[in-house]
């Protein structure tokens, strides 16, 4: 049994050790689907590309795939439709595995259901209109409509990334299996039974590998390192190239050039631009995908390929496998594979080749990341 992940690894920690051993054994394969440089929070990786991909395989995952920015920065419908769609174009996936707050595959596929209801979209939409960013509008309407115990379910990130990987799969072959999270929750500060979750790790994060498998880091990034590029970029930007940004609407493109001419860190811009529509993550990713170049006309690009990062040698089994089942191209070699793509493809490539290179602009240490130089890791 070939079981796909979609993961982030930001960076990758004891909790993702445990999800793996769920469906690890002699007989299974894990196929991750990773962003890279640059996560869906609408960040900088804390750690690069291949130190995540070198630890996801010392600690149970078989063949790792890069999710392209274009894709890693976008809203959980994009970004899990984008994931789904890499694991399925595979041909190899049999099943999608990820952790939920829920920990129940049938109370997610009935939250899918009530998430569709006409009544509910209506409820959704009048919500917004107030005033609400989606999430808040989605969890007041359920709890109108249903009662408290139903809107929980839409509160969990895991689970309403569950619902995105649910739809997603109807269009696949493949199907979902979920485990309940096991450790602390989403944006705690508890720690239990040695777990803790990504955003603890990264706020406390020191060369004592806290709460994450021993796996060698050559460096970490902080996008405040780059905040004077990125803010330089937007200024340089107008109204009609930042509306062409994805979730930019309602006329936020003023609001956020007049605060890139008043701000000068990172963090002041993204308070500076908050509103009660907007949450802090989006516009992190409008920021984000702003700097590397995404419009919303890039973003609804099909993947145009599968960008192996890393493999073991079970995993390198299932690259001929995959090579001669996959409707797009398998690269394996960036230099050759970059040449053989398509206008989109190289499009798509492109902003990953400066994603990485800002990467390497936001490290601690200046290490310098070249995706055309560094070779695939073999576990």
């Amino acid at each position: 049994m070939v079981y796909g992940l979609i993961s982030e690894f930001n960076p990758f920690h004891n909790g993702h050790k445990w999800l793996i051993e769920q469906v690890k054994g002699e007989e299974n394969t894990v196929i991750t689907v990773m962003s890279g440089s640059f996560v869906q929070r609408g960040d900088i990786s804390i750690i690069n590309k291949y130190d995540k991909a070198r630890a996801s395989l010392q600690n149970g995952v078989d063949l790792v795939i890069e999710l392209p920015a274009v894709y890693s920065l976008a809203n959980a419908e994009i970004f899990a439709k984008s994931a789904v769609s890499i694991l399925d174009k595979t041909g190899v996936t049999d099943r999608l595995f990820f952790g939920s707050e829920c920990g129940d595959i049938e109370v997610i596929n009935n939250a899918l259901d009530i998430i569709n209801n006409q009544n509910v979209q209506a409820k959704i939409k009048e919500n917004m209109n107030k005033g609400l960013y989606y999430p808040k509008a989605v969890y007041n309407s359920i709890k109108e409509l249903y009662n408290e115990e139903t809107a929980k379910i839409f509160d969990g990130s895991n689970n309403i990334l569950g619902l995105e990987y649910l739809k997603a799969l109807k269009d696949t072959k493949m199907s979902g299996v979920t485990f309940k999270r096991t450790g602390s929750d989403h944006d705690s500060n508890e720690v239990t039974e040695n777990i803790a979750n990504g955003s603890f790790i990264r706020k406390n994060y020191s060369d004592k590998e806290l709460y994450i498998p021993k796996y060698p880091i050559q460096d970490t990034a902080v996008i405040e390192n780059i905040e004077k590029l990125i803010i330089y970029k937007i200024s340089q930007m107008t109204e009609n190239e930042l509306r062409e940004i994805p979730d930019v609407t309602e006329g936020i493109e003023k609001r956020i050039i007049e605060c890139a001419g008043r701000y000068n860190s990172f963090t002041e811009l993204c308070n500076g631009i908050k509103t009660k529509r907007y949450t802090m993550a989006r516009i992190r990713r409008i920021l984000c995908c702003a700097v590397l170049g995404i419009t919303r006309e890039t973003q609804s690009t099909e993947v145009p390929y599968i960008k192996v990062l890393g493999f073991t040698k079970k995993g390198e089994k299932l690259l001929s496998k995959i090579k001669e089942s996959s409707p797009i191209p398998l690269i394996t070699n960036v230099k050759a594979g970059y040449d053989a793509l398509d206008k989109k493809g190289k499009k798509i490539m492109d902003i990953d080749l400066l994603a990485t290179r800002l990467w390497s602009l936001a490290s601690r240490k200046n290490t310098i990341i070249n995706d055309f130089t560094q070779p695939i890791i073999k576990a």
